[in-house]
């Protein structure tokens, strides 16, 4: 099945203070069973460039990126405190259409770890393909997606700490410091 971490509501308590009320996954749909966006590709290569990521939208509508940001942690996430050292935000107007995937690359990684065209440009693969710092991480960098458009790491992690169900996905974990050199998996 699906996994689904669960989407929430922000809004304002009367004193202006942020409030989180969580919302558990909806109940299944004809195309799937999760209204938010979730992590369905990742890969880490052991050496070089060849690092993409892919977001699937298992909704019943498309999904504007716009509502989201990327955020992570070099190296676990410091001491564990769930304090994002990097955000990314996705290109204005980045939409994944219902049932489809939206991938970013490393511009420099080779044609054959996504394309099934020997040779192909990676920008013709992948929907945004970049260079450092974008596509670039290590198996013991935290990464997420977190509901909501920030602009610095500061508001990220500031609504994160308010309202933890805003992290729609992620590898790794905020709340631990280095694993080593990877995260363990299930």
């Amino acid at each position: 099945g699906t996994a689904c971490m669960g989407s929430s509501t922000l809004c304002a308590d009367g004193d202006g203070t942020a409030a989180c009320t969580p919302a558990p996954c909806p109940a299944p749909l004809e195309s799937g069973n999760c209204a938010e966006p979730f992590i369905s590709q990742f890969q880490e290569a052991m050496s070089g460039n060849n690092k993409y990521a892919q977001l699937y939208n298992p909704s019943d509508a498309a999904i504007s990126l716009d509502e989201y940001t990327w955020v992570n942690c070099a190296n676990g996430c410091g001491d564990g405190d769930g304090t994002f050292e990097y955000v990314w935000s996705f290109p204005v107007g980045a939409t994944i259409p219902v049932g489809g995937t939206w991938t970013w690359c490393n511009s420099q990684m080779e044609a054959e770890t996504l394309c099934t065209d020997a040779g192909a440009d990676p920008a013709t693969c992948c929907d945004l393909a970049e260079p450092y710092p974008v596509a670039s991480w290590n198996g013991d960098d935290a990464q997420g997606l977190i509901k909501g458009a920030f602009a610095d790491k500061d508001a990220a992690t500031a609504a994160y700490a308010a309202c933890p169900a805003l992290l729609v996905d992620q590898i790794g974990s905020f709340s631990e410091a280095d694993p080593g050199s990877f995260w363990p998996i299930c």
